[in-house]
């Protein structure tokens, strides 16, 4: 299933920081058949996720790939992605004020 997905654009004083793809650590939350990200480490910082402004699915082969756009507590935005066949989740990109 594929949902809207937004990220901050640079007209709103946001910058983006591309192809991260450093692995985290995500504390997630299920439900109504769905997983939602609550808050997740990156380089040993907590971000706590203040809202999921977008979600959707890739299909690589047979595997799925499920990707999430987050707004942080503190205004950043995230993607981030988890792989559903080695159970990993991925920062892929970052946007920061700035």
């Amino acid at each position: 299933m594929v949902h809207a997905h937004s990220f901050p654009k640079a007209s709103d004083g946001y910058f983006m920081i591309e192809s991260i793809h450093d692995p985290i650590e995500v504390i997630t939350m299920f439900g109504n058949g769905r997983m939602r990200p609550i808050r997740f480490r990156w380089k040993n910082k907590i971000v706590k996720v203040a809202k999921v402004t977008g979600d959707w699915v890739r299909h690589e082969g047979q595997n799925k790939i499920h990707y999430f756009a987050l707004m942080a507590d503190n205004s950043d935005y995230y993607e981030v992605c988890y792989n559903a066949k080695d159970m990993t989740w991925q920062l892929t990109r970052v946007w920061m004020e700035g």
